[in-house]
């Protein structure tokens, strides 16, 4: 199952967040794209004002500030982005339930 748009770094403890961003490692957005569900990413884009599809103006993919990494959060794995340092987490249905302890 791919990884939705779960929350970002100001709406999550510090503690574990430090932890997801000293554990990360780099990835390219093309393996970002295959990891994360592609409407929940086309939702944060717009969100972050970029243009998508065939929209003029700028796309993450030519935005060299922001990153992409994978990581754990909690012990549970995820994905995220680090635009204009703030973290926007992505994370799997699985991984997101057993954090927040439902079944």
């Amino acid at each position: 199952m791919q990884a939705r748009y779960r929350f970002c770094c100001v709406e999550a403890p510090a503690e574990p967040l430090t932890e997801m961003i000293d554990n990360a490692r780099e990835i390219t957005l093309r393996t970002f794209r295959k990891h994360v569900d592609r409407a929940s990413f086309l939702d944060l884009q717009r969100q972050l004002g970029y243009s998508t599809g065939s929209q003029k103006g700028l796309h993450i993919s030519r935005d060299y500030h922001v990153r992409f990494y994978v990581s754990k959060y909690k012990g549970q794995p995820c994905y995220y982005i680090n635009w204009s340092a703030i973290e926007h987490v992505f994370m799997a249905e699985r991984g997101w339930n057993i954090i927040n302890n439902k079944p």
